[in-house]
């Protein structure tokens, strides 16, 4: 709600990052250190705040971003990127607790997290998070675009 409130007036790659920060790595590092469970609650709770400003400001990207007419599969293949790799997480994890053990498994993926984090403010594709999308022109058919319904076939040349 605080981000939705105050959102559009902060840059957008500083707050993402910032989201990252706190919500990524902060609590496999506590996890991984601490043996109660205060300590990993308080910890959850602000990683919960940090993580709620990253899917906003990616859905508003790809909403400037993504073309009208690829939007739908844009998306689509986005979430089924995240669907897909969801699971094999969760084994690879189980894999290296089996075999490296608990704490080193969870510091090595908050180390793993804390490096994916710093990509934003490393790599220049990610400035254009911050730009103004361009005002929409006229909505036509795209070239080179795929369509689901039947295309108008060209005119056979003449004699």
């Amino acid at each position: 709600m605080l981000h939705g409130a105050a959102g559009e007036r902060l840059p957008r790659r500083a707050v993402f990052t910032a989201g990252f920060l706190i919500g990524g790595a902060p609590p496999y590092v506590v996890a991984a250190l601490t043996d109660t469970t205060a300590p990993l609650l308080v910890t959850l709770a602000a990683a919960g705040f940090g993580a709620g400003v990253l899917d906003p400001i990616l859905s508003t990207v790809m909403y400037e971003r993504v073309p009208e007419e690829l939007r739908g599969r844009v998306m689509g293949a986005s979430t089924a990127g995240v669907l897909l790799t969801t699971p094999l997480g969760g084994l690879a994890a189980g894999l290296l607790v089996e075999r490296i053990g608990l704490t080193a498994t969870l510091l090595g993926i908050g180390a793993l997290s804390c490096l994916t984090t710093l990509s934003p403010p490393v790599f220049p594709a990610w400035r254009e998070m911050d730009a103004k999308p361009a005002p929409a022109g006229p909505v036509g058919p795209a070239e080179g675009i795929s369509r689901t319904g039947p295309s108008t076939p060209a005119p056979a040349p003449g004699p």
